[in-house]
């Protein structure tokens, strides 16, 4: 900084030139103290800190099928129901915006007396917004392991998951239970 600031008071149109090679000479030291550190740890330690071992882990992979379909449509659903939803709630503002329908004062009105209107219903109902948002997170909570810890995503990256023989022993288990009752 003090040399950059050395620089800039000798040459003051020069500034940007040297803000921008100041900030590529730094990037250039991070990038090269980084590579230096992991070309000097061996392969085994390399892998177990860095998920990215070699430059073909970073190469994009075809899969197939290249969509989930089932992930698309619920997708393409979320989409649809966002934009209607946002035109059912705020509809009447588009279109007294768009048409002039009525003046900006009467607009301005308007709007105060909608969000005093529905301050209440939001009273009431946030309690149960809160509620509902707490069961609906833990009824889809992320995948979880049989110590009932959540599983990191470097783990899940890296190995196998362990939750599907979990869960067909779990499953194997309640169905042989219900066979005696």
């Amino acid at each position: 900084f003090t040399i950059q600031a050395i620089l800039v008071y000798k040459n003051a149109e020069y500034a940007l030139y040297y803000y921008g090679f100041g900030y590529i000479i730094y990037s250039l030291l991070i990038t090269l103290s980084y590579y230096i550190f992991f070309l000097t740890r061996n392969k085994q330690e390399r892998q177990r800190l860095f998920l990215i071992s070699s430059f073909n882990d970073l190469m994009i992979k075809p899969t197939h099928p290249y969509i989930d379909t089932k992930l698309s449509n619920e997708t393409k659903t979320f989409f649809w129901q966002g934009i209607w939803m946002k035109f059912l709630t705020e509809g009447e503002r588009y279109i007294m915006s768009l048409f002039n329908l009525v003046s900006y004062k009467d607009q301005a009105i308007y709007d105060t007396i909608n969000n005093l209107g529905s301050l209440l219903p939001r009273l009431i109902f946030s309690t149960l917004e809160e509620s509902a948002y707490a069961y609906f997170q833990q009824t889809l909570s992320r995948t979880k392991i049989p110590k009932d810890q959540h599983i990191q995503d470097d783990q899940m990256l890296i190995h196998a998951r362990q939750d599907e023989s979990y869960n067909e022993e779990q499953s194997s288990s309640s169905s042989s239970l219900s066979g005696r009752f």
